[in-house]
């Protein structure tokens, strides 16, 4: 089946906010002297997805968002972020 012929998918934009937090992670690794390799052994995640969050400005995963954020001293809302509520509290 598929799409018609010529058409394609909307490519995924990406938002603001993750531009926005991919510049924060690369400012305050500059500003605090961290380097990658050692921002990397901090959050648990490879040095090679670091250097793509600052080079290319990818933020990151979810699975490393809560350590880069706490890390970093970043508010997630800032970001458009907020934790979910679990409902069984």
């Amino acid at each position: 089946m598929g799409l018609p012929k010529g058409k394609t998918l909307p490519r995924k934009k990406r938002s603001d906010d993750m531009i926005s937090l991919a510049a924060a992670i690369d400012k305050a690794l500059d500003e605090l002297g961290i380097s990658t390799w050692d921002f990397a052994k901090m959050t648990g995640a490879p040095s090679s997805m670091v250097e793509k969050w600052r080079a290319l400005g990818i933020a990151p995963r979810s699975k490393y968002f809560e350590p880069v954020m706490s890390q970093l001293g970043l508010d997630p809302s800032e970001y458009g972020f907020e934790r979910k509520q679990n409902s069984n509290s």
